[in-house]
């Protein structure tokens, strides 16, 4: 996931089962010496494309494309073909819909009625509007922030024996 504004990411959001990263691409993309930016494109390209892994967003391809308007030279962000094993979680449940047994997936477009539709709760979405581009981040912001990425993981796993019956829902282009 990502904190967005318009056509750019202030903060990017990683999360497996067991933890959260809260990674401010603000301070990467406009501060780091190139030196620095490059070795975190490399870990980070590592960890969201290394091989076994899956990288589940809401969104897929509308993040991965501001990413990439936000930091252009970071090569994880870049398309790589068909190297990238991605699931669009939104496109999933919008396939879903039609699938008998998930019609409580109908009128459910934003991520916070997905969560309460399948995990029975929605997310508090208080720091939506907030200032991403402040710093530092307060503790709700990043308390935010960390359950907006961490609630895809539980998603997914609920949602996955059923994602392919749903279509053409992968790639991260």
């Amino acid at each position: 996931g990502s904190a967005l504004l318009p056509d750019r990411v202030a903060l990017l959001q990683v999360a497996s089962a067991a933890e959260c990263a809260l990674i401010d691409l603000k301070a990467l993309v406009h501060g780091a010496e190139a030196e620095a930016l490059a070795r975190v494109d490399e870990a980070l390209a590592g960890l969201l494309w290394g091989p076994g892994t899956t990288v589940v967003a809401f969104g897929l391809h509308e993040d991965l494309r501001t990413l990439r308007a936000t930091a252009p030279s970071m090569a994880a962000f870049q398309p790589h073909g068909g190297a990238r094993r991605g699931v669009c979680l939104k496109a999933a449940c919008q396939a879903l819909r039609r699938q008998p047994g998930f019609q409580h997936l109908a009128d459910r477009n934003g991520l916070s009625a997905v969560c309460e539709a399948v995990l029975g709760a929605p997310l508090n979405k208080d720091q939506t509007m907030s200032d991403w581009e402040r710093r530092p981040l307060s503790e709700a912001q990043r308390r935010y922030a960390a359950v907006d990425a961490w609630c895809l993981v539980p998603l997914y796993e609920q949602l996955e024996p059923f994602i392919e019956m749903a279509g053409p829902v992968h790639g991260a282009a």
